[in-house]
């Protein structure tokens, strides 16, 4: 029987090890605890790896559910939340883009007047 480390086990059940030590140390999964590290067997991925596929199947599920059941009012409110919220961050994306044009010039125009200080010293000797 093979054991995983935990951060090989989480990159079999596609997740962040630190996710997977939160859901070891809150219990919500059992292992082995060697010393400091946790080990897993094989058998405790693959129910893990079964009991994320039934949690997945229910959040779609009620996602249905609630689409079916006339929830178009909160969709709608949260399509426009996120369309403010993207609208917001283009703003700042163009901020941003505006400061680092004005820096890139600043910088060019500190190394020539660098280098012009540079050849008016070399023509001097």
């Amino acid at each position: 029987m093979r054991y995983y480390t935990a951060t090989e086990a989480a990159a079999i059940l596609g997740v962040t090890p630190k996710t997977l030590v939160n859901w070891l140390r809150k219990g919500e999964i059992r292992a082995k605890k060697k010393g400091r590290a946790y080990r897993l067997t094989e058998n405790q991925l693959e129910e893990i790896r079964r009991k994320m596929v039934k949690e997945r199947e229910k959040v779609l599920d009620e996602g249905r559910l609630s689409e079916k059941s006339g929830n178009q009012d909160t969709i709608s409110a949260q399509l426009n939340n996120l369309s403010g919220r993207v609208g917001k961050l283009e703003g700042m994306v163009e901020q941003i883009d505006k400061r680092l044009s004005r820096f890139e010039m600043e910088f060019w125009v500190g190394w020539v007047t660098l280098i012009g200080f540079l050849i008016s010293i070399l023509l001097r000797l």
